[in-house]
């Protein structure tokens, strides 16, 4: 009976172990968190909107949201998003004003910061 006893509370614990992973961070992604200071330092880099800045921050944020789509859970890919929904913004707008293209890059780096600080936290 005993034994009865120890088999059902180790199936028990077992289970209870695997459901519990969903709640345990995801692994360190090093490509990402690269990706996403990149797109830190260019979106930051200035306060303007010159063509070549836009362009370069319109790649990494396109890189990151295809490469979360394809390697990482829902969650991450709706941050990515968010942050590809504001460069794009940024990008596709035609004679921005020198107030907009700074404002529009301070809100990239605060989405990018916030990220990064949640995303930088993940076990390594």
């Amino acid at each position: 009976m005993k034994r009865i006893y120890v088999l059902a509370l180790s199936l028990i614990l077992l289970s209870g172990c695997s459901s519990l992973q969903k709640f345990m961070p995801s692994n360190f992604d090093n490509a990402e968190f690269m990706q996403l200071a990149e797109l830190k330092t260019a979106a930051g880099w200035s306060a303007t909107c010159h063509p070549g800045e836009l362009k370069r921050m319109a790649y990494i944020s396109r890189t990151l949201k295809t490469y979360s789509a394809n390697t990482l859970n829902a969650n991450i890919t709706n941050i990515y998003d968010g942050i590809n929904s504001l460069v794009e913004e940024l990008y596709a707008r035609e004679n921005p004003s020198e107030g907009y293209c700074k404002i529009k890059r301070q809100n990239i780096v605060l989405a990018i910061d916030s990220a990064l600080d949640t995303f930088g936290g993940r076990v390594k």
